[in-house]
This record gives C-alpha cells, sequence and structure tokens, in this order.
C-alpha cells in the first residue's frame, strides 16, 4: 500500500487503524455497550455528553504487554464528513479504563503506508570521536526515496530522529530536525543532519536510528568508538 492507497489509518497518535473501520457502517456499536462496567473517571469532564452516542467501530483489539496493561481496544466514530472521535479501552489488572481524545482527529495514511518506498541510511557507518566531541559531531543520514513514484509529505512529518546507542543501561537520545521534510521524487534525496543531545564517555557503541514520525529504521547500525579526552 502507499499513501495514495492505504491500507490503514492513523488518528492522532493511534497508528494502523485498519481502512475498513472508517469506510463500512457494519458493526456500529453504541456509546453506551462501549463503556458498560467500565472506568470513566479519566475522561474530561462533560466529553461523554459531547461524543455520538451511536456509530462507533472498533478500529483495533490488541494485546498490550506493557506494565500492568494487558490489552487495549481502540474505538472510532465518525465526528462530521472530515474528522473522528477516538476511545480507548485499556485493560489494567481486570479492569477496563477509558480515555477519550479531547479533539476529533483527520485521519492520516498510516506511518506504515507514509513511509513506503522510503530508505533511511547513515552516511557514515564509523565513526570515532572523542567524549568531548560526541556532543557536537553531526550525523549524516540520507532519506532517499526508492520507488518509482514522488514522495509527498502529507502529513507534515519531520525530520527528527532517535538514535539508540548500545549502552548499560540502555538509553535513547532524541535528535535531528523538526522542520517537516521536503517532497522526493523518484529516486530523490535528502540528508538529515543531527547530533547527540549528551556526551557519551569512552568505549565502543552499535548506533541504531528511527526517523520518530514515520517510524522508519536505518537498514544497518553504525559504529561509535568514543575515546578518553
Amino acid at each position: 500500500m502507499s499513501s495514495e492507497n492505504p491500507g490503514a489509518w492513523q488518528l492522532g497518535h493511534i497508528d494502523g487503524i485498519p481502512r475498513q473501520a472508517r469506510s463500512s457502517p457494519a458493526g456500529d456499536t453504541t456509546l453506551e455497550v462501549v463503556v458498560a462496567g467500565a472506568d470513566t473517571s479519566k475522561v474530561v469532564i462533560g466529553l461523554l455528553d459531547r461524543v455520538p452516542t451511536h456509530g462507533w467501530r472498533l478500529g483495533r483489539d490488541a494485546r498490550v504487554p506493557r506494565g500492568r496493561s494487558t490489552r487495549q481496544e481502540v474505538w472510532v466514530a465518525p465526528a462530521d464528513s472530515d474528522t473522528w472521535w477516538i476511545l480507548t479501552a485499556t485493560h489494567v489488572d481486570g479492569v477496563r479504563h477509558i480515555l477519550i481524545d479531547p479533539e476529533t482527529r483527520t485521519p492520516l495514511p498510516s506511518r506504515e503506508d507514509r513511509r513506503s518506498g522510503l530508505a533511511l541510511d547513515w552516511v557514515s557507518d564509523a565513526v570515532e570521536l572523542t567524549e568531548s566531541e560526541t556532543a557536537r559531531h553531526e550525523f549524516e543520514f540520507d532519506l532517499r526515496n526508492t520507488s518509482a513514484n514522488d514522495w509527498g509529505n502529507l502529513a507534515n512529518d519531520t525530520g527528527s530522529i532517535t538514535i539508540v546507542p548500545s549502552a548499560e543501561p540502555r538509553f535513547y537520545v532524541d535528535v535531528g530536525d523538526d522542520r517537516p521534510l521536503p517532497a522526493l521524487p523518484s529516486g530523490g534525496l535528502t540528508t538529515i543532519n543531527a547530533r547527540l543531545n549528551e556526551p557519551l564517555s569512552a568505549g565502543t557503541y552499535e548506533l541504531g536510528a528511527v526517523l520518530v514520525d514515520l517510524n522508519l529504521a536505518t537498514s544497518t547500525t553504525a559504529g561509535l568508538t568514543v575515546t578518553a579526552d
């Protein structure tokens, strides 16, 4: 699939909503049924009276083995012809906890669809720096459109990148450009310059990197050797 013909949608921060959840009214459920027996204490006051009473569709129901959470349901309902409401029901210790996004969201092609045809690579996959240089060195990444079609930035995705050093304890460093990425013709290329926002101590690291907005990882890691000043 692609941004022009997406296989799924992103609504707000919820990604991977199947396209049939928007296109088919089959299976519409009332709000009363969706929240029955659930804890709604975290819902913004008055919001349950603003959202639709009918038209809710189950967009996703998946296991979420994170902390004490075991499962999350994502429900969506049309607000008008262009925007949608989002409700999540997260199962924690046997209780369904309801949250509702207080703002309606315009559907975007999913991250998987938006990154279709794009490749992110390190310009240099082996770097040697001193400790004092690590916080000011600019790492370079090439973002290339490998598809036969032009790539348009439909969601104003930015060049913000997360670098993951192989350090113990493992930590994540946000780097990169928060400006929107440019449109890329077929075969087109743009370079993203990025810096670590904190120094690394002497040692040898393997670095992974992810273009955050598109959840697009580099295909390989880069080696970083840090020497003492």
